[in-house]
């Protein structure tokens, strides 16, 4: 007889046990602490005006990150007070009016 019978709930367990404790995500704080070694021994490695580039970019591009989630924040603000007033328009205009039965 086969001592890992297929059905053997035991061995499902363990493996279901196995599945769960393996890191779900390749965004781990581990893998997060080691790339951002990474990066600070490059940063550390480069000229001061390698650095200096390097900081300016950052700058812009953090810049452009903010400047996309204003614009989105406006947006959806935008896209909320138009949807109430075209809600009040109906509540007021087409759902009260007395010529309707």
């Amino acid at each position: 007889m086969n001592p890992e019978n297929p059905r053997d709930p035991s061995r499902h367990l363990r493996e279901n046990e196995e599945q769960l404790n393996r890191p779900s995500s390749p965004f781990s704080s581990e893998a997060i602490k080691g790339l951002l070694t990474k990066i600070k021994t490059w940063y550390q490695g480069l000229s001061n005006t390698g650095k200096l580039v390097v900081a300016g970019v950052s700058v812009v591009i953090g810049f452009g990150f903010l400047n996309l989630f204003l614009r989105l924040v406006t947006t959806l603000i935008t896209l909320a007070v138009l949807g109430g007033a075209l809600y009040l328009g109906y509540k007021f205009l087409i759902e009260s009016d007395p010529s309707q039965n």
